[in-house]
């Protein structure tokens, strides 16, 4: 096996993997929406904006892993290391969890700007 093939089965690994989260994301998303206690973290704070947050960010995230996915196996030369083929999984972990992070702040500040 040449290394152009062996760099072409890892990427499509990865984008393999890329998909299987973004789709894993976005089940838990719609399983959220139907049973709000699938949630960890429903027992800390089971307000409905932070609950809706969460739905959001993690929709938010799944579309964003499903777009870079597509984005690497139709734009960049599958045959060849790049930086985007080492960075792909961390940073689709680094968006969903930052778009969590932003999404529940965001409800945080509307619940107490509501409150006074």
């Amino acid at each position: 096996m040449s290394s152009e093939e062996l760099h072409r089965l890892i990427n499509l690994d990865t984008i393999e993997t890329m998909f299987i989260l973004a789709t894993f994301i976005l089940l838990t998303a719609i399983v959220q929406k139907l049973k709000p206690t699938f949630s960890l973290s429903y027992n800390k704070n089971s307000k409905p904006s932070y609950l809706k947050a969460k739905m959001i960010a993690k929709l938010v995230a799944s579309a964003s892993i499903y777009l870079g996915g597509l984005y690497y196996y139709y734009f960049i030369d599958l045959s060849e290391r790049s930086w985007l083929s080492m960075w792909a999984l961390p940073i689709s972990f680094i968006m969903y969890n930052t778009y969590i992070w932003v999404f529940t702040n965001i409800s945080k500040r509307r619940d107490r700007c509501k409150n006074l």
